[in-house]
C-alpha cells in the first residue's frame, strides 16, 4: 500500500501543471510570454534570432 501511494504522489507531481508552457527550440515569430501560460518550463535551449522579439510580461515564471 505504502508503495502504490508512494507512486501515485510521484506521478502527481511530475503532470503538467494546469497553464504551465513547455518550450523548445526556435521562437520563429515574435512572441509574448504572460501570465496565462506561466510558468514557461525550458524543455532545451530555446533561440531568439535576430528580428524576432520575445516580450516576457511581469510576473511570469
Amino acid at each position: 500500500m505504502r508503495i502504490a501511494l508512494a507512486s501515485l504522489l510521484l506521478f502527481i507531481s511530475c503532470t503538467v501543471l494546469p497553464g504551465q508552457t513547455n518550450v523548445s527550440g526556435t521562437i520563429a515569430s515574435n512572441t509574448t510570454w504572460d501570465l496565462a501560460g506561466s510558468p514557461y518550463i525550458l524543455e532545451s535551449d530555446v533561440l531568439v534570432p535576430d528580428g524576432v522579439t520575445l516580450d516576457i510580461d511581469p510576473g511570469v515564471e
